[in-house]
């Protein structure tokens, strides 16, 4: 004779409580690592949905740093606010660059990005 459903039911709750009864702690890690991994991927994506704004920034230095595919260039730049910021940059996004020139960077929420305008020619 098949079981109706609320005992089924009931039977399912008292299985629960049972095993959480045992097993609190791996359920109490297991949604730890759940919510974490929900805050992380909330945090990364946040910057894609804010609108973006195009700034302008003073070039400071120009770098690079070395890697297994080659040389990853760098510009350090000073914003309108006063912070300087480290921004990996294509070559030709800096090819009329010049230290203390004007470069476009684009700001979505607190990540900072070139502009692919690049900088700013110089007037003449």
């Amino acid at each position: 004779m098949a079981k109706r459903p609320e005992a089924r039911a009931a039977h399912l709750l008292e299985d629960l409580s049972y095993r959480l009864k045992e097993d609190w702690r791996a359920f109490l890690l297991v949604a730890g690592l759940l919510a974490l991994f929900i805050a992380g991927a909330l945090w990364i994506t946040r910057h894609h949905d804010l609108p973006a704004t195009e700034e302008e920034a003073e070039v400071i230095r120009f770098g690079a740093y070395s890697s297994e595919t080659g040389p990853i260039p760098v510009v350090v730049v000073r914003t309108h606010d006063g912070q300087v910021r480290q921004l990996s940059v294509h070559r030709a996004r800096t090819r009329q660059c010049q230290v203390g020139s004007l470069i476009r960077v684009v700001r979505r929420g607190s990540v900072l990005s070139v502009s692919p305008k690049g900088c700013i020619p110089p007037a003449t």
